[in-house]
């Protein structure tokens, strides 16, 4: 008996259905209590501002950081900053709508990742492919040789993935209704998994 040892590769496109939005609140004063206090007031607008125009309630964020620093190059400077999560399923309307709320509040960050609902079981299907890929040429070298497979003796495979992202800071100001009417036709971003897989095949 002898073997054979073929990669196998696949790779698929699945449309992102879902975002991660990381809110960054920050205020800047002369002591840390003016700092804190300031950044516990936007924070409260944030999440009202959020609760009333969009029906993003308090409880849909998860807390991620929250600190206050003091300057190294301003002895009366203090800098109040926290973060939170927003995971949505949803399409880029919503999306845009968050940022343009962003857009019209001060010393409010956010950045934006694309994500997806159900990447393992997606995934599990590309490795299947990538199996498939690798036992259907290693048939075709071992029939090219007179001989057939039997099974396999070793699997090797690793896993990446593409992750498609984008970003966006703060702008100030709206944006004109021509600017508005391009944007909610944009489509949701794409994002590619990739599998690769080495399989050693028994042939006989």
């Amino acid at each position: 008996m002898s073997t054979i040892k073929v990669k196998g590769e696949a790779s698929s496109e699945y449309t992102v259905d879902c975002f991660k939005i990381t809110f960054s609140v920050s205020a800047v004063l002369k002591t840390s209590g003016e700092a804190v206090e300031m950044g516990k007031k936007r924070t409260e607008q944030l999440l009202q501002a959020m609760n009333d125009e969009l029906g993003i309630k308090p409880e849909d964020l998860v807390f991620n950081d929250e600190r206050v620093s003091h300057s190294a190059y301003q002895k009366e400077e203090y800098s109040y900053h926290k973060s939170m999560v927003l995971r949505i399923c949803s399409d880029l309307k919503v999306v845009e709508k968050i940022a343009e709320l962003m857009g019209n509040m001060s010393d409010i960050g956010y950045n934006i990742e694309s994500e997806l609902s159900d990447e393992d079981e997606k995934a599990k299907i590309v490795l299947k492919s990538a199996i498939e890929d690798s036992r259907h040429k290693a048939e075709l070298i071992a029939s090219a040789l007179g001989k057939k497979l039997v099974g396999a003796e070793e699997v090797n495979y690793e896993y990446t993935s593409d992750r498609s992202q984008f970003s966006a800071e703060p702008y100030r100001g709206g944006a004109s209704p021509v600017m508005e009417n391009l944007a909610s036709r944009l489509k949701n971003p794409v994002k590619t998994i990739k599998k690769s897989v080495d399989i050693i095949w028994n042939v006989e």
